[in-house]
């Protein structure tokens, strides 16, 4: 065979291969009545690493006033929380304690209404409640010119903190987050580190597995056999010019850059042999020989696809 590939190509010099997860698009905050959390799914690439992280939230809602209190004015701002009424011992873990501003007051002050929520607060840990319900129900608000003024209210998902980022993962939908149950469920897209560890990326039918998963090459054997690792064990695997390998199969993509992609059907350090796979426009026929690079195609030069 020509010259064998560096083995750099193989193994990612940090021993954690693909990306992580750098942050979460929240597109549903959901509606909760206690903390919510969230989980991720695990890599796909052997020795990836499942991320973590830490749900922030903030006012969605005041469901109900359940106690008006007395002697209040209209404008005044109330924070929830903060040891107004006996019993209520904390505030809940803040870094902007949410505000809630009364709109309209009652003959001897009591709250008849709250203004639109403008300050929702950012919460790691909820207040505590005053006594009964869950976590969210009969809370106290304290400030204002009134007192023993209690509500009931939902909480939104605000944003997530990411404990770990983890490693192994190839796009967003191999690292979907998934939040608590509440009355609506939160969502969202995670936010990979695009940090390729350049390594390539193969899809294989290891010996004994069930499918073709990501995979990792472990050793050439020939230029168009490898060792090849994933989730489901490790075997031999030889190179083909398909999308569903057979057990002891595999393929790998090249894009060319035209963004026409190909089957690589034999790869040394220098060239890849090339089959059509998808596109209509292909800069180059079957059984071509083109340069590679795990970067950008450009010119004669295919991209091949990495971790």
């Amino acid at each position: 065979m020509g010259r064998p590939l560096n083995s750099r190509f193989f193994d990612p010099a940090t021993g954690e291969p693909g990306e992580g997860v750098s942050s979460v698009t929240v597109t549903e905050k959901g509606n909760y009545t206690s903390l919510a959390t969230v989980s991720f799914d695990a890599p796909s690439l052997p020795g990836g690493v499942t991320a973590t992280g830490t749900v922030v939230m903030e006012l969605r809602s005041v469901a109900s006033i359940s106690n008006a209190g007395g002697s209040y004015t209209a404008g005044d701002i109330l924070t929830i929380g903060g040891g107004a009424v006996v019993g209520d011992t904390t505030a809940g873990t803040y870094t902007v304690q949410a505000e809630i501003v009364v709109d309209t007051v009652g003959g001897t002050g009591e709250i008849t209404a709250f203004q639109a929520l403008t300050v929702r607060g950012s919460y790691t840990a909820l207040p505590a409640k005053v006594a009964g319900g869950s976590n969210s129900t009969n809370l106290s608000l304290d400030g204002g010119t009134g007192n023993n003024a209690r509500v009931n209210i939902t909480w939104q998902v605000l944003e997530v903190d990411i404990g770990l980022a983890g490693s192994g993962y190839i796009d967003v939908a191999d690292a979907t987050p998934t939040f608590s149950t509440g009355t609506l469920d939160a969502t969202g897209d995670s936010v990979l580190t695009s940090t390729s560890s350049n390594v390539i990326l193969a899809h294989a039918y290891v010996a004994g597995g069930t499918t073709d998963l990501d995979s990792d090459i472990v050793k050439q054997t020939g230029t168009s056999d490898y060792v090849m690792e994933n989730l489901e064990g490790r075997s031999i695997c030889s190179l083909v010019a398909s999308n569903s390998p057979a057990e002891g199969q595999a393929y790998i993509i090249a894009t060319d850059s035209a963004a026409n992609t190909y089957w690589v059907t034999k790869l040394t350090a220098h060239k890849a042999v090339l089959q059509r796979r998808a596109g209509g426009t292909w800069i180059y026929p079957n059984g071509y020989s083109a340069p590679w690079t795990l970067g950008a195609a450009a010119n004669e030069v295919v991209s091949i696809e990495s971790a």
